[in-house]
C-alpha cells in the first residue's frame, strides 16, 4: 500500500484526557474514544457531570432518572459507541464510568446504549 492510500485510511488522533483519545476515521468521518491507558473490570475510569439536564432523551444523553437526561460533561464521552459486549458503562448514581472487561490500550471504548 502507497504512503498516500496509508494516510487517506489512517485516523486522526486527539488526546482529550489523561487515558484517552479521539479517533476520527478519515474516510467516514466516524469517531471514537480510544483508550491510553489499561483498565481492569470494575475499575473507576471518570466522574462525569451534566452539562445540561433534560427531561427528554436524545442521542447524546444518559439517562439518570426516570424524566432526567444529561448531556454528559466532559463533553467528548459522547463518542463512546455503542456494542452488544460493552466494555464501559455509566453508574448514574456514583456518576462514574467504569471498565467492564478488562481494556487494553488503544481499545475502543463502547457501552449498551439501552443500559442508560
Amino acid at each position: 500500500m502507497d504512503d498516500l492510500v496509508k494516510n487517506y485510511l489512517a485516523e486522526k488522533k486527539l488526546n482529550v484526557a489523561s487515558w484517552s483519545e479521539l479517533r476520527e476515521c478519515r474516510k467516514t468521518g466516524g469517531k471514537s474514544l480510544h483508550t491510553t491507558v489499561e483498565f481492569m473490570p470494575g475499575q473507576i475510569i471518570c466522574k462525569f457531570g451534566a452539562k445540561k439536564i433534560l427531561d427528554r432523551p436524545n442521542y447524546l444523553t444518559v439517562q439518570i432518572g426516570d424524566c432526567q437526561h444529561i448531556m454528559l460533561d466532559p463533553e467528548f464521552l459522547q463518542y463512546l459507541n455503542h456494542s452488544c459486549a460493552p466494555n464501559v458503562f455509566f453508574a448514574p448514581s456514583d456518576r462514574v464510568l467504569k471498565a467492564i472487561t478488562k481494556i487494553k490500550i488503544g481499545e475502543k471504548m463502547t457501552l449498551f446504549y439501552p443500559s442508560t
